[in-house]
C-alpha cells in the first residue's frame, strides 16, 4: 500500500496528512509532513500534494473553516486498535456544535464502563477535527484536556466556532 504526506493550510496554519490512494490516515495540524514526530515511521511515503485524496482533504478543511461544511465526507482509516475504532466511529456521530461527555461515548461506543479509554482514545486520535475529538467533554460540562498542539484553548476556539456556526449559519475560527 503506498502511504502519502502532504501539508494542508487552516486557520490554526501548516499541518499534514498522511493517506493513502483511498483514505485519510492521520492529521496533523500543527506539523511539518516531512519533519518531526510526524514524519517518523513515514520514511517511505511519496510526497503526495496534488493527488485527488490531498485536494479533497484540503477543500473539506477550507469548507469547514469556512463554516460550509458540518460533516466529513473524505474516507478515514485511523490506524488504532479495534477498540479505539468502535470509539472513534462512534464519535462521528456527534453532531457539528455539540457535545458529549466522556461517559456518554463510552455508551454510544457500548462499552459503557470504559470512560478512561475513551479518554485515551481521543488523546490518541490520529485524525482531529476530521474526527471530532474536540467534541468530548468532561461529564460536569468543564472542556476536559486536549493533546493537540495548542492545548485547551484550541479546544475551546473549535467549539465555540462550531456553536457560532450553528447559531448564526457561520462563524469564524
Amino acid at each position: 500500500m503506498k502511504r502519502y504526506v502532504s501539508r494542508v493550510l487552516t486557520p490554526m496554519g501548516a499541518g499534514a496528512i498522511c493517506f493513502t490512494d483511498d483514505v485519510l490516515l492521520r492529521f496533523d495540524p500543527h506539523a511539518d509532513p516531512l519533519k518531526g514526530t510526524f514524519a517518523q515511521g513515514l520514511e517511505d511515503a511519496i510526497y503526495g500534494e496534488g493527488h485527488p485524496l490531498a485536494l479533497w482533504v484540503q477543500r473539506e478543511l477550507d469548507a469547514y473553516f469556512g463554516g460550509a461544511l458540518r460533516e466529513f465526507t473524505m474516507p478515514v482509516d485511523p490506524q488504532v486498535s479495534p477498540f479505539f475504532k468502535k470509539v472513534l466511529a462512534a464519535l462521528q456521530q456527534v453532531p457539528f456544535g455539540t457535545t458529549v461527555s466522556y461517559e456518554e461515548l463510552a455508551l454510544l461506543a457500548g462499552s459503557p464502563r470504559a470512560c478512561r479509554a475513551v479518554g485515551t482514545a481521543m488523546r490518541n486520535n490520529p485524525i482531529p477535527i476530521v474526527i471530532p475529538c474536540h467534541r468530548v467533554v468532561r461529564k460536569d460540562g468543564g472542556v476536559g484536556g486536549f493533546s493537540m498542539t495548542g492545548g485547551v484553548p484550541v479546544k475551546e476556539r473549535l467549539l465555540t466556532f462550531e456553536r457560532a456556526v450553528v447559531e448564526k449559519g457561520a462563524g469564524e475560527y
